[in-house]
């Protein structure tokens, strides 16, 4: 259970915060205004209060106050035929925000998925630390994209690491 003091400043942190990553189990990095904050120790009420509170921040409203949306069989229809148009002309279109019609997209598995050739690869890992925006305009992918793949990256070089210092 968290106590209304740490939750106090937790979400004072979290206020403004663009991203979490989850570096292992009990530790999450928050990237806040260019800085990364690292939690240590968390326990599952820490960290489902952080990914609920980013979940606000990035789509700018609370959960609670969200309207239930509505995507009716001939919006699903267009989705699905017109899913090389980018993101913002299908929101346009449709009358529905980039976030919800993104949702959509990844749930009808409608993305244009492309293997990550080995030059995409030594630059990640050339950049791992740097900002997410920066890596996938340098790549021409989309920031989830790239967000998976170092996070992939991560943690073959962390279990590397580890089996690395378990042989000596």
């Amino acid at each position: 259970m968290i106590t209304n003091n740490l939750s106090k400043q937790l979400l004072y942190i979290l206020n403004d915060a663009i991203d979490i990553e989850e570096i292992d189990h009990n530790r999450l990095l928050i990237i806040k205004n260019n800085k990364k904050i690292l939690l240590n120790n968390i326990s599952e009420d820490i960290k489902n209060l952080c990914y609920e509170k980013i979940g606000e921040n990035i789509l700018g409203k609370s959960k609670k106050n969200q309207k239930k949306i509505i995507w009716s069989d001939q919006d699903i229809k267009f989705l699905t035929e017109n899913k090389n148009l980018n993101v913002s002309s299908l929101s346009q279109i449709l009358g529905k925000s980039k976030y919800q019609v993104n949702y959509m997209m990844g749930h009808l598995n409608l993305f244009n998925k492309r293997a990550w050739s080995n030059d995409e690869i030594n630059f990640l890992k050339e950049h791992l630390d740097s900002p997410l925006i920066w890596v996938s305009e340098n790549l021409n992918r989309s920031i989830s994209s790239v967000k998976a793949k170092r996070r992939i990256l991560k943690n073959k070089i962390s279990t590397k690491n580890i089996i690395s210092c378990k042989k000596y």
